[in-house]
């Protein structure tokens, strides 16, 4: 529909800093407990358009609607600033954020934001907000 109409979309991927330590450390009720945290704050931080949902174990990925890249960069300032008030001092949130351009498949769209979210982790030492067209050109 955001290509049909020509209205921006962004995505945003979430992956939860050093989760497997965290859970050795302090056991699978905790780690449950800090993504059930991480679920709260994305309600409390997202527009009741937007869709988040947990891609993987430790990983989510949240569809903004109507949101250029820009904005899409101050909600996740957000959700990183909310997440750092909480006490998983051990743990952070590093988030790639893609958005959709004409020539985009979902499949493209997806792998562009992984691809930040991987920038972030290996070039930029975690828990940081990178977009994909910051390290694509």
């Amino acid at each position: 529909r955001a290509k049909r109409y020509e209205h921006p979309l962004s995505l945003m991927m979430v992956d939860v800093d050093k989760f497997k330590p965290f859970n050795d450390k302090y056991g699978h009720l905790a780690g449950d407990k800090l993504l059930s945290d991480l679920g709260v704050i994305l309600h409390l931080r997202l527009r009741s358009t937007d869709i988040p949902c947990r891609y993987g174990g430790d990983e989510f990925s949240i569809i903004l609607p109507h949101t250029p890249e820009i904005d899409a960069e101050i909600i996740a300032a957000r959700i990183l600033d909310e997440y750092s008030k909480k006490k998983y001092t051990e743990t952070g949130l590093s988030i790639g954020i893609a958005s959709l351009t004409k020539d985009d498949t979902e499949e493209t769209l997806i792998h562009k934001a992984d691809q930040a979210l991987y920038y972030v982790k290996k070039e930029l030492g975690r828990g940081k907000i990178v977009l994909y067209n910051n390290i694509s050109g």
